[in-house]
């Protein structure tokens, strides 16, 4: 995630785009800890 966040803020300086949503970069520590998926292995 180091990598895509500093791509981002590279090429995104200003967050007009936003993908942070779309990528969890903006989740709060307890987002983080919530699972979002199904175990799809299970």
């Amino acid at each position: 995630m180091d990598v895509i966040r500093t791509l981002k803020e590279h090429f995104d300086p200003n967050y007009i785009m936003n993908p942070g949503g779309t990528l969890g970069l903006d989740l709060s520590p307890e987002q983080k800890e919530k699972r979002w998926s199904k175990n799809l292995e299970g």
